[in-house]
């Protein structure tokens, strides 16, 4: 995924689930890409092997608690916009009773019989603080339809 505000806490979070698995090369492997990401900062101090320790020892310092990860609470908003042109149109050949050599006399008639404009439209908003967690989402859905009778 592309790098995000919530980036640098899963990749600390994923080095600890491989470290609590028990699989140890994967844990430092991601404790050093951490590492390299991230050289600076408290979660970085947190994350770097103790001189004498291995890059997969047991953490020293606990991970942050909820209230320090979510003071101040966050909103995320996405969507997405589609539209599809449907266009049908109809072509008739006529030619005049009983006259064959004459192409003068053919008619052709061509006409659009169908056009449509289908357009989705979808929201999702979420709002997160200490103590809730909120959702709204909205899908609005529009066809604009055009027929004519041949």
């Amino acid at each position: 995924m592309p790098e995000n505000e919530l980036s640098r806490d899963a990749r600390e979070f994923l080095a600890l689930a491989y470290e609590r698995l028990g699989d140890t090369a994967r844990a430092r492997l991601e404790y050093e890409n951490y590492l390299k990401r991230y050289p600076e900062g408290e979660d970085s101090v947190r994350v770097a092997p103790a001189p004498g320790q291995s890059a997969t020892g047991p953490r020293s310092e606990p991970l942050r608690s909820p209230a320090q990860m979510a003071s101040g609470g966050r909103s995320i908003v996405f969507g997405s916009l589609s539209q599809f042109y449907y266009h049908g149109a109809s072509t008739i050949d006529t030619q005049q009773q009983g006259v064959t050599a004459n192409t003068l006399d053919r008619t052709t008639l061509s006409l659009t019989d169908q056009s449509a404009l289908i357009s989705n439209l979808d929201l999702s908003a979420r709002f997160l603080d200490e103590t809730h967690d909120n959702r709204i989402v909205s899908a609005i859905r529009h066809a604009e339809l055009h027929q004519r009778a041949a």
